[in-house]
Parts: structure tokens; C-alpha cells; sequence
């Protein structure tokens, strides 16, 4: 099973800076509204690229934009150690932009809506493809675990058919010590395997 730090806590105070010395591409994805822009932008130490346009189709009527191509940005872990995060679209129709964005990835971070339920089962498609074309470390992300109709992670493992060594963190992807759970976690698995 794998360790989380908790929140706060500095890679810094658990690896070797000579170690860890390096850039990693990690991504993230998740289905449509699922928190990836929000979640970039909380933890990205520079000011993010985003590609979003207002959304046209029915069912994102309650959602106002929507990403066509990615977004970027970049978390200092320690002094030796960066994190570019490459966020997904989460529409079928920029499925073309998965492959582009996940050449080269060391580990995936992915975001599930826990208030949504109803988009478990593409989520569950969305993250087999994934992993099978790209087996990295992975982290799941239960969003919106703040709000009252989350369904708990072991639900959302469940509907996922998630094995138990996959970790699932409740974070909130609007606040920055919630999300960076994620990217530390990730991290941490990288650097286990070096």
C-alpha cells in the first residue's frame, strides 16, 4: 500500500536533493468536469496555460468553458525536482489530444467528480485507456470531497474497479494543500522506482 504524505509535507525533508534531481512530466486527466483546469491552476507555481472555450454542447450547458487542447503548469517540489503538468481535455471529441499529451509521461494524475456518479462509468473508460497505453504510476484524485453529495472513495474505487494498490485521495482541487496530495503522491511513487 502506498504511503501519503500529508499535507504540508516538502518532498525536500524525504529525498536527497542529488537523487532527485529532475523534471517530471506528470498528467492529468479525468472526465469532462472533473476539476483538471481548476486543479492546475490551484497548484501551479507559474501562472497556467489554458486553452478553454465557451461550451456548446447540452450536456455541458451547466459547465461555461471547456478545454480543447490542454493546459499547463509547473509545481517546484524541492529545489531539484519540478513537476510539468499536462492537463487533458475531458471530452471524447479531444481524444486525439490524449495521446499527444501523455508521450513521454512519467505519472498520471486522475480526477474523478465524487458529486457525480453518473460520470463513474465513462471515467472507468477513460482511465482504462490510460493505463493500458501508458502503464505509469498512477493517482486517483476524488474531487469535490467538501461537498455534501461526494460519494466516499472507496465507492468511487469500486465503480473504477480500482485495485487496492492504486491510491484514491479526497482532495479539493480549489485548495492548494488538498490538491498538492496528488502531485506529491505521484512524485513519491517516481521516485521509488529510480
Amino acid at each position: 500500500m502506498t504511503t501519503i504524505q500529508p499535507p504540508g509535507a516538502s518532498l525536500a525533508a524525504h529525498f536527497n536533493e542529488a537523487e532527485f534531481n529532475r523534471a517530471l512530466k506528470i498528467v492529468v486527466t479525468g472526465p469532462f468536469g472533473s476539476g483538471k483546469t481548476r486543479f492546475i491552476g490551484t497548484v501551479s507555481d507559474i501562472k497556467t496555460l489554458q486553452t478553454e472555450v465557451p461550451c456548446t454542447a447540452a450536456k455541458e450547458s451547466d459547465k461555461l468553458m471547456t478545454t480543447v487542447a490542454l493546459d499547463f503548469g509547473m509545481v517546484r517540489l524541492n529545489p531539484g525536482a519540478t513537476a510539468y503538468l499536462f492537463g487533458t481535455p475531458g471530452q471524447a471529441r479531444f481524444e486525439f489530444m490524449w495521446e499527444i499529451l501523455a508521450t513521454g509521461m512519467q505519472g498520471l494524475i486522475f480526477l474523478v467528480d465524487s458529486t457525480d456518479a453518473d460520470s463513474f462509468e465513462e471515467a472507468r473508460v477513460m482511465l482504462d485507456y490510460f493505463c493500458n497505453c501508458h502503464p505509469v504510476p498512477l493517482v486517483v484524485g476524488a474531487n469535490k470531497q467538501d461537498l455534501m453529495r461526494a460519494q466516499p472513495p472507496e465507492t468511487i474505487r469500486s465503480a473504477l474497479a480500482l485495485p487496492p494498490e492504486v491510491p484514491i485521495l479526497p482532495i479539493n482541487a480549489v485548495q492548494k494543500e488538498s490538491a498538492m496530495q496528488a502531485v506529491r503522491a505521484v512524485a513519491a511513487m517516481l521516485h521509488r522506482q529510480r
